[in-house]
């Protein structure tokens, strides 16, 4: 009796035994885990270092008017040629001032003239330095751009718009004689002329517009750290 319960508790041991070795992973198999793991251990640390290695590295200080000046492409025309060659008024910009007002027509004719190439034009504004504008000058380099020199930038736009809307009232007069159209032609008139914005408010709103339109983040330049 006794031998029979040994034999059936062997019996036992050994399937139990059995069980186990198949749920054993192949040493082969474990072999080829612990490599894969340390090669990407090794993957990770490295690209870990690369990283802290970047991120100490000093930044070379620079000031950003030598910056834009020493670059190897830079505009074909100064600002001043630029915008007097560029900026041709049509009478689809004409009906923009009559649609909304003289501020925002100026800032929508400036993003439909300008587009989306804004790299090699020759005014740069950034969002480290907000409202500020810099230009290429017919000496050759860059300058920021003071406040007169913006005014008369705008004052060509203006200028160009007056031109286009007398075209306009030529073209209009019948719109005189009724009186449904006679405040329509009255109040076109004034939005070009602009008769009840100040000058500098003017100016002001336009150059926001502007710079919020062609403004640049230098934080993607990582290789320099800018002075202005």
């Amino acid at each position: 009796m006794m031998r029979q319960q040994v034999v059936r508790k062997s019996k036992h041991v050994v399937e139990a035994d059995a069980e186990e070795e198949e749920d054993v992973m192949p040493i082969s198999v474990v072999n080829m885990i612990v490599k894969e793991l340390v090669v990407k251990m090794a993957k990770m640390e490295e690209e870990i270092a690369m990283l802290k290695k970047w991120a100490n590295k000093e930044k070379t200080r620079v000031n950003l008017v030598d910056w834009l000046t020493e670059r190897e492409q830079q505009p074909e025309l100064d600002f001043v040629a630029w915008y007097k060659r560029t900026f041709v008024i049509t009478r689809e910009h004409l009906e923009l001032v009559f649609k909304y007002d003289i501020m925002q027509a100026i800032a929508y004719i400036v993003e439909n003239l300008v587009g989306t190439d804004t790299d090699k034009i020759p005014i740069k504004c950034f969002e480290q330095k907000t409202n500020v504008f810099y230009v290429f000058s017919v000496e050759r380099k860059w300058v920021a751009l003071s406040s007169q020199d913006f005014a008369k930038f705008v004052d060509h736009i203006h200028n160009k718009l007056i031109i286009e809307n007398i075209k306009w009232q030529k073209e209009n007069k019948h719109m005189l004689d009724s009186d449904s159209q006679y405040k329509e032609y009255l109040e076109n008139n004034l939005k070009v002329l602009a008769t009840k914005y100040d000058a500098d408010y003017m100016q002001n709103q336009i150059r926001n517009k502007m710079f919020n339109y062609l403004k640049y983040n230098l934080n993607s330049v990582h290789e320099y750290e800018f002075v202005f």
